[in-house]
């Protein structure tokens, strides 16, 4: 048996054992790069597989000099797969990402070009495309800054064009925005099942050349909450805006704890706008509620219970607030009106009966 078929054999055969490791990790990684891309150097996956690993890598790099080192060597592995088959378009698209993200935005496109051209009816290769163009275009359109929004809705046809001719690595953003659209426009037409991350890239370009109503449909099947209640608010369409926070309350979720800050000044936004809106204030003081933020759950459901005096929710949170903060002749006297406005309702008889045996 020849030299060449013992490392043909060997080098597939740790190819092999890494693709069934459940974890591409630097151990797992190293399979390839010590063992599989030695023992069989035309094997142009490998070199593929190594500069996606590297490209990937150089995002979690503790310094930019860190990063654009992990790059060069994504780029270096790409450069090779090419050499061995330069008629893969997936390997020119990911080459495409890796010298776009060092900034040759010129090159990247070039990449992108032959690399959809080659494969002109692979809806993937179209999206990985449209998906890149697309985050160029939202470092300068900032999708999820309500107030950057506002502004550009307020005026779209001075805001607009401003932000069209900024400059992304010496590219004109409207450039990266005709990409992603035409892209994106490919990928419809060719049929890929949408997931939440491709329904949210959608609506973010929607949103990004004011197409309001195709972003919020899009947002709804993405589930993504803060970018939903931003176009509600952008909608001035306050009722369904309400009805997406009560769900993010609601279920206390990841959404909720992690992003609650932005909800809460997206809600102070609209009393700003609406003094009266007692549900604006309701659902800030539900929030400040779920918060543990009990004296400023207080102070905004007060309002509540002031300007809807027959909110039973807004008395009933008001009391539980009250009597988180120790004052119970409060606390009983919020309960108390619950009872008025809905004789029977159990949670509340309930909690007015603890109330009241905790002060004897």
């Amino acid at each position: 048996m020849s030299v060449f078929v013992v490392k043909n054999f060997a080098g597939n055969l740790y190819y092999h054992k890494w693709e069934g490791l459940p974890q591409r990790d630097e151990d797992s990684i190293a399979i390839l790069e010590d063992k599989t891309a030695k023992f069989i150097p035309s094997k142009s996956d490998t070199f593929y597989q190594l500069g996606k690993y590297y490209h990937n890598k150089a995002f979690t790099a503790d310094s930019l000099e860190e990063q654009l080192e992990i790059f060069k060597k994504a780029e270096q592995f790409l450069t090779r797969a090419i050499l061995l088959q330069p008629g893969n378009s997936y390997y020119l698209a990911e080459y495409a990402r890796v010298v776009g993200n060092q900034g040759d935005a010129g090159m990247a496109i070039n990449y992108f070009e032959r690399s959809t051209t080659l494969s002109r009816t692979d809806a993937l290769i179209h999206k990985i495309y449209a998906r890149w163009s697309l985050y160029r275009a939202q470092s300068v359109f900032r999708i999820e800054d309500l107030d950057f929004l506002v502004k550009m809705y307020n005026n779209p046809e001075q805001t607009i064009p401003f932000y069209e001719e900024r400059l992304i690595d010496g590219i004109m953003t409207k450039t990266f925005i005709n990409i992603a659209e035409r892209e994106w426009g490919e990928v419809l037409r060719l049929g890929i099942p949408k997931s939440r991350r491709t329904y949210r890239n959608l609506g973010d370009l929607y949103m990004m050349t004011c197409k309001l109503n195709k972003a919020i449909e899009n947002y709804r099947h993405s589930e993504s909450s803060i970018r939903l209640i931003n176009s509600y608010f952008i909608k001035q369409d306050f009722t369904t805006l309400f009805s997406v926070v009560k769900h993010i309350i609601g279920a206390k979720n990841r959404v909720f704890l992690s992003r609650w800050d932005e909800i809460r000044k997206l809600l102070e936004r609209i009393t700003i706008f609406d003094r009266n809106s007692y549900e604006a204030f309701y659902w800030l003081g539900q929030g400040h509620y779920q918060q543990n933020m009990f004296n400023e759950a207080i102070n905004v459901l007060e309002k509540v219970t002031t300007l809807k005096p027959d909110h039973v929710n807004g008395h009933l949170f008001l009391a539980k607030s009250y009597e988180a903060v120790k004052k119970s002749e409060k606390a009983i006297h919020e309960y108390t009106e619950v009872l008025k406005l809905k004789p029977g309702h159990k949670e509340a008889s309930e909690l007015l009966s603890r109330a009241i045996k905790s002060k004897l």
